[in-house]
């Protein structure tokens, strides 16, 4: 029931760690932010804008943490589950102002994806002084050929070791290779 004497304890654990967790989330945010929006401007290579925000489902404050899941304990019950915590955390991606979500094209989304990934390269190597390597599969499809051109641009640019997989092989060319040298 929503008065069980070991809910105070149980939310006060909640509150500590789901608030810990929100800042910990918000920091790596910040952090991949900060190399996703060149990135994405790089491989989009047009002039639409790119933001990235964390959008948490609970509270970064300890305090508000455990008053807001003591506040919802009755509803919670009701609907049998939790309203409130890092759960319900988000990542909002927005292009020109737009969520990305509701309104950017496939291949746009395909360019998102990327960029999340090589921004995550990018924190992983400040972080850990290592050079992560990347696996991409099918990295070509929904691509123009503007954005594939830019998308290896950038990967040839990379200081990680890069696999990737794609049904046109054709987009993989090595300079000064015979055509008899090339795998496809």
């Amino acid at each position: 029931g929503e008065r069980a004497p070991e809910l105070d304890a149980y939310e006060q654990l909640i509150a500590h760690h789901g608030a810990r967790l929100g800042q910990i989330r918000e920091r790596a945010c910040l952090a991949l932010a900060r190399e996703a929006e060149p990135g994405f401007r790089r491989l989009l290579a047009s002039s639409l804008s790119f933001s990235m925000a964390y959008r948490p489902g609970g509270s970064l404050d300890e305090a508000t943490f455990r008053s807001e899941l003591e506040t919802r304990r009755a509803s919670d019950r009701r609907r049998h589950t939790a309203t409130f915590g890092p759960h319900k955390d988000d990542l909002e991606l927005c292009i020109d102002g737009r969520p990305a979500r509701k309104h950017a094209s496939q291949g746009q989304h395909r360019i998102l994806t990327l960029t999340l990934k090589l921004a995550e390269l990018a924190a992983i190597r400040e972080t850990r002084g290592a050079h992560p390597i990347l696996l991409l599969d099918d990295v070509s499809s929904e691509l123009d050929p503007t954005r594939i051109g830019a998308v290896f641009d950038f990967l040839s640019q990379s200081p990680s070791q890069v696999f990737v997989t794609t049904t046109r092989p054709e987009l993989f060319q090595t300079p000064g290779a015979s055509p008899s040298e090339r795998r496809d």
